[in-house]
């Protein structure tokens, strides 16, 4: 009986881990001004690592309406996405719709 009492209390730990209530995944170490706002209209947020985000499952990512990769103000260019890249694997069959990518430009003008 204890130990059908542990199995149940692992699982039910996986099940946690797999199931998010959060409605928008955002990655730390990006601007996380559109999490500001995602939270002011009534979004629920989770906010991972770039590492966590590549340790993530399909079942993970699925439980998400959108995964947000805020912009970085142009400092770190395309490599910015590397992380993305590694994992595509992992995120890529969770997605049902469609793939917005907005960045920014930044211009540097010297006079």
């Amino acid at each position: 009986m204890m130990y059908l009492a542990k199995c149940l209390l692992v699982a039910s730990g996986l099940l946690a881990t797999l199931v998010s209530s959060a409605d928008l995944l955002f990655v730390a170490g990006y601007d996380l001004y559109a999490a500001t706002q995602a939270l002011a209209v009534g979004f629920t947020i989770d906010t991972v690592t770039t590492a966590v985000f590549e340790t993530m499952s399909t079942a993970q990512f699925s439980t998400y309406r959108a995964i947000v990769i805020a912009d970085n103000r142009g400092r770190l260019g395309a490599s910015m996405f590397d992380f993305m890249d590694r994992s595509k694997a992992s995120w890529s069959p969770a997605i049902k719709g469609d793939i917005v990518m907005i960045g920014q430009l930044v211009l540097c003008v010297l006079l």
